[in-house]
């Protein structure tokens, strides 16, 4: 059936994924985990938007590198999120 699909269709296809996930992660904030808040969650086309505050002064507070470099991983590695991806 893939073959059959036009490059629009699929476009279309991953631009409704982003939105709707989007949507299930939106419909609960604002989030609050320690120093980070998430404020915001929208789609662009094929992307998922998140704004987030981080209070690196908060307690417990570990630096915004490590933070970054921590969520990228768990994303990436995420089985779920893998699934939705890959």
């Amino acid at each position: 059936m893939a073959g059959c699909s036009s490059s629009n269709d699929n476009q279309r296809q991953l631009e409704l994924m982003a939105s709707n996930r989007a949507g299930v992660l939106s419909a609960g904030l604002p989030l609050e985990y320690g120093p980070l808040q998430i404020m915001r969650v929208s789609s662009n086309k094929n992307v998922v938007e998140m704004m987030m505050i981080y209070n690196d002064d908060a307690l417990g507070a570990k630096p915004l590198n490590q933070v970054l470099n921590t969520s990228i991983y768990t994303y990436c590695n995420t089985p779920s999120v893998r699934e939705q991806i890959d």
